[in-house]
């Protein structure tokens, strides 16, 4: 099968239709990604801007579109000033860690079933991102199937996969989310713009 963009060779399928050559990919993926920064209107040039860094594939791929972008030339150089705030504490951890809190915290988490401990874990990243920024999602728009392809092509080696405990329901909902997304491409642009409604209409 041959790139729909392009018409060479494909070596990328997705959604079991969509043939894509590396290249022809990489530019949809940063168009998507650019897109979205480009319909948020709270960015002006130079900003300073937070990128929350868990150290996983969404946010390895993010860092990395970031650095495409600063890269280009003057007309279409990404014009934003970025700062990586990363939390974690077992990844890249400066030697004045408190060791007692995060194996106090650690033993919290452990104490709860899978489902309180992914959301607790979930809850404390972002009220500590918020304390920083307001952070855009530029990376929802990519599927987990292009993002995927994007570390694989690019490749990227996030320092971690996934924090969440398995048999939850937070993984039950994420493996549901996927699977829909296979057949209906909106489906996780339309389930983050819901909560963001739902959000605002709640604070």
């Amino acid at each position: 099968m041959n790139c729909n963009k392009c018409n060479s060779a494909s070596s990328i399928i997705l959604r079991k239709k969509d043939h894509y050559c590396n290249d022809c990919f990489l530019i949809c993926t940063n168009h998507k990604f650019r897109a979205c920064i480009g319909k948020n209107k709270i960015m002006s040039k130079n900003d300073k801007v937070l990128i929350s860094a868990s150290g996983g594939p969404g946010s390895t791929a993010l860092l990395d579109l970031v650095h495409y972008g600063l890269s280009l030339d003057i007309h279409k150089k990404l014009r934003i000033v970025p700062f990586v705030l990363h939390i974690l504490p077992d990844v890249n951890t400066l030697l004045t860690e408190d060791h007692e809190t995060n194996k106090n915290f650690q033993s919290i988490l452990n104490s709860m079933p899978a489902t309180a401990s992914n959301d607790y874990l979930k809850k404390v990243k972002r009220s500590l991102f918020i304390q920083y920024a307001e952070i855009l999602r530029p990376m929802k728009d990519i599927s987990q199937e292009e993002l995927n392809y994007y570390i694989q092509i690019k490749g990227l080696n996030p320092s971690y996969h996934n924090d969440e405990r398995n048999n939850s329901l937070q993984t039950a909902i994420s493996s549901f989310v996927t699977e829909l997304q296979d057949s209906f491409q909106s489906t996780i642009s339309t389930v983050c713009k819901t909560a963001d409604k739902i959000g605002n209409i709640t604070t």
